[in-house]
Parts: C-alpha cells; sequence; structure tokens
C-alpha cells in the first residue's frame, strides 16, 4: 500500500481523437489544488456546466477513488467514540466471492517492513452495474434503475470469518448525482454477504453437478461477477456461470445463470427463468409443507376474482353438508380459515403471473418484480398464520 493523505478526483479529461485537443472539466469547483492550478494557470480548466450532454452520459464515479473511500469508511463509520477506539462495530470490505467457483486465494498480510504475519482472503473488487436504489434501507425503490458502482461490508472480524451483510456502498454517476456515496444497511444481521452466497451457490447439489459434468467434457468452468440486488427488503444474488474450451483463441459462453436469495438457489438457462423458477419452488415448498399442492392457474378465469367467485376442490359447499349428510346449517367447520386460505391461494397465483410478465419486459421491470416478490411474501406468512 501507498500511504497518502490526499484524493480526489477532481478533473474529467477530453482528449479530441482527431485534432489532440485536450480539454479538463472541473467537476469539483471546491478542491483547494485545482483552484491553486486554475490561478497559476488562467484557462486551464472548464467548468463542468459546459461539458456536452453526450460527455455527461458518459460520466463515471472513479473506481481507485471508490476503493480508498470503502477501505477508509469500513472504520470512520463509527460513531460513538467508545466503539471507535475499542474497533467495536467495524466493517471490511467483503471478502472476494471468486471466479472459479473455488472461493477466493488468499492474500498475503505483511508487516511496516515488509514480513508476511498472516494471510487474509482476498477483498471482492468494486463492480459496476445499473440498479434501481431504495430509497431508505432496503424499503421502497427509486423509479429509475441508475448506473453505480458497487462495493458490500462485511463485520470486522480479526479471523476473517464473519461474512453477513453489514451494508453496501454505492457511488453514482448519472445526472445531478454524479459523485454522490450513499450507504445501505439491511434491516437485520440475517442477511448473506456475498463470500455466503458464493459458499451457498458453490455447494448446491445442481451447480456442483454441472460443474463437474462441464469439467469432464474438458471445458473449463468460470463464474461471471457476482451481483447483489436489493429488492424491497430482501437481497438476491444473481451470478452467470461461463463454459471455456481449451485453446488460445476461445470465447467463453453463458452456459446458466445462478439466483440466490437466503438458503435457496436455484439454476436455470435466463435470468428470468430462474427467477420464474425461484418464486414457483418457493410457493411449492410451502404447499408441501401445509399438506397441498401448488395450483396452475387458469388463464381463461379472472385471476382477481374471490373464492367464493369460482370452483375451488371438491369439498362439501358451505351451507351444504360436511361430506356425511347432514346439514351443517351454513356453517362449515373450519370454513372461515378455509375461505381465508382460498383466497390467499388465488391471490399468490395471480402475484405470479405478475411477477412472470414483469421480467419478461425488455428491460425487466425489477421494481415491480421486488414489490410483488415482498407481497407475495406477506401473503405467505398470512398462509402460514391461516393454515395453523
Amino acid at each position: 500500500r501507498h500511504r497518502f493523505n490526499y484524493v480526489r478526483n477532481s478533473v474529467k479529461a477530453t482528449v479530441d481523437a482527431f485534432t489532440g485537443e485536450v480539454i479538463f472539466y472541473v467537476v469539483d469547483e471546491g478542491d483547494p489544488l485545482v483552484a491553486s492550478y486554475g490561478q497559476a494557470f488562467a484557462g486551464l480548466f472548464t467548468p463542468a456546466s459546459e461539458m456536452p450532454e453526450s460527455l455527461v452520459a458518459h460520466l463515471r464515479y472513479a473506481e481507485d477513488l471508490f476503493r480508498v473511500q470503502t477501505e477508509v469508511w469500513g472504520r470512520y463509520h463509527v460513531e460513538d467514540t467508545q466503539n471507535f477506539y475499542q474497533r467495536a462495530s467495524e466493517w471490511s470490505v467483503s471478502q472476494d466471492p471468486g471466479r472459479t467457483g473455488e472461493g477466493a486465494a488468499n492474500l498475503a498480510v505483511v508487516d511496516e517492513a515488509g514480513f508476511r504475519i498472516g494471510t487474509t482472503r482476498m477483498r471482492m473488487a468494486p463492480y459496476r452495474t445499473m440498479i434501481a436504489l431504495p430509497d431508505g434501507e432496503l424499503a421502497e425503490f427509486g423509479e429509475d434503475a441508475e448506473f453505480v458502482i458497487l462495493r458490500a461490508f462485511v463485520p470486522l472480524d480479526k479471523d476473517d470469518a464473519r461474512k453477513e451483510l453489514a451494508a453496501f456502498m454505492v457511488g453514482r454517476s448519472d445526472g445531478d448525482s454524479y459523485g454522490e456515496l450513499v450507504v445501505y444497511r439491511p434491516p437485520s444481521s440475517n442477511f448473506d454477504g456475498p463470500a455466503l452466497a458464493e459458499e451457498r451457490i458453490r455447494n448446491d447439489e445442481a451447480v456442483a453437478s454441472l460443474q463437474t459434468l462441464l469439467s469432464q467434457r474438458g471445458s473449463n468452468v468460470l463464474f461471471g461477477e457476482l451481483l447483489l440486488v436489493p429488492i424491497e427488503n430482501s437481497i438476491l444474488y444473481v451470478r452467470p456461470l461461463y463454459v471455456q474450451a481449451d485453446g488460445d483463441n476461445t470465447v467463453p459462453e453463458l452456459e446458466r445463470v445462478i439466483v440466490a436469495v437466503g438458503e435457496k438457489v436455484v439454476m436455470a438457462n435466463s435470468l428470468q427463468e430462474a427467477l420464474e423458477e425461484l418464486t414457483r419452488s418457493n410457493l411449492a415448498a410451502l404447499f408441501s409443507g401445509i399438506g397441498g399442492t401448488a395450483i396452475d392457474p387458469d388463464p381463461d378465469q379472472d385471476q382477481g376474482s374471490s373464492a367464493s367467485d369460482g370452483d375451488y376442490g371438491s369439498g362439501p359447499e358451505a351451507g351444504d353438508t360436511d361430506g356425511s349428510g347432514a346439514d351443517t346449517g351454513g356453517y362449515e367447520p373450519g370454513g372461515e380459515v378455509l375461505a381465508d386460505v382460498r383466497s390467499i391461494v388465488i391471490e399468490l397465483s395471480r402475484l405470479q403471473l405478475e411477477s412472470a410478465a414483469s421480467l419478461s419486459e425488455d428491460p425487466a421491470n425489477w421494481q415491480e418484480f421486488g414489490r410483488i416478490q415482498a407481497r407475495m411474501q406477506d401473503l405467505l406468512d398470512a398462509l402460514e398464520d391461516a393454515a395453523g
């Protein structure tokens, strides 16, 4: 590491490919060094307000600056004096999830003299992505996706054993938001960090079997960037899996897309298929747990109707008999609970269709998908309560 006490990204330089003309645009007018150089060399700098819109759209938050800021913020976000000096509540940049499916390599730790004093796992690199940022603590999404650079944090631990998500920071690049840093904290410590998500993916039976099969065929298996996507009050991890044949000029080809939420891992041919399968598997698991089976909604039926509007199941009608031939007098034992369950099931089926539709848009409507998933989770909780 190199020691320094001053770092900014105050100037963006453009070079005309035809004439070689260089223009220095000042994007941080509060930088005292830029002000000093501007006074010494009149006309050297151009205000950012004069930058053409076609160039503004290409501005990106500086990666090296973001690396420094995230590494420092892990300690200096602590506001309590006692915790700061005791180094409690500190964060570390998340462990690197690796690219080979075998985890990341260890990195040597050296002292001031350059002697090796231990090892630690390599840290995840910042990555750029399009994302719809939450407006609060992983709660409601903003309206539009924007281009950001992102890096995740985990709690600091001397053994580097803690891998749950503590927070993630984004550097914004779009429009008037350029240069803003925003930190989001999950509502609890029950969210997997990138390294934990990578371990779940690597240990998943289907993923491991496919990786073994492809390797036996002589292909190199490569994992793409592990992407963290906040969806309402959940964290979705997305990771592409590529295969590359042996040879000098071979190009990796997309083989599968893997998604993970909590302990659930799903692999499919595309992102849309993986998310649809994730939704179906969650529903199937719940219905199996209450002794039932998931239903496929009739596409010709109005999915917004209540349970009493259509035929569901083959049991006796309320107000008829309980199956023994005796009149129940308009009351079916457990009928109120059963009606609640029916209503929830039909609503879940409708939302499942809406969830698939939101992913079929180009581009996928992540905000709508997140809202639907949150609503489905509420209904699943209600269904468990109603089923007893």
